[in-house]
């Protein structure tokens, strides 16, 4: 996809590009609710907040993407599993959750792939070990 919209001379987007992007999402969202009377107003105040966790989730799914380490992505994305629940019960009282619910199922997905990962590589590092103490014996 990203051979089909860059032009000579642009570098592919990458993931750290995307968690810069998010940041800078997070806080413009966070600058709206800072404004006096948004977080107060009940049709605004709910949606914004609501915006704000998404981007905060978002940003740690790709950050957790980018991250070698599969225990630390594990702990990114309850972080972010937590955000869109909070997410979620912001938009509760008439609020479209349409969005907030694909974004629950991907952050799932990318936890239960990191949660295989962090096993995978206990296993392997439970062989090494084995398999260097019996090479000791």
């Amino acid at each position: 996809i990203n051979a089909e919209y860059m032009g000579k001379g642009q570098k592919p987007v990458g993931v750290a590009d995307l968690v810069r992007l998010y940041d800078l999402l997070v806080q413009n969202a966070a600058d709206l609710l800072a404004i006096p009377g948004v977080e107060d107003d009940p049709a605004l105040g709910p949606h914004h907040n609501a915006r704000l966790l998404s981007f905060r989730a978002t940003r740690l799914l790709w950050k957790a993407e980018a991250i070698g380490d599969a225990a630390a992505a594990v702990a990114m994305l309850t972080l972010a599993e937590r955000l869109v629940s909070d997410a979620f019960l912001a938009l509760r009282d008439g609020g479209e959750t349409t969005d907030v619910e694909a974004l629950g199922a991907a952050v799932r997905t990318a936890k239960c792939q990191a949660r295989a990962s962090a096993c995978a590589a206990d296993a392997r590092a439970e062989a090494a070990v084995e398999a260097g103490a019996a090479a000791l014996a």
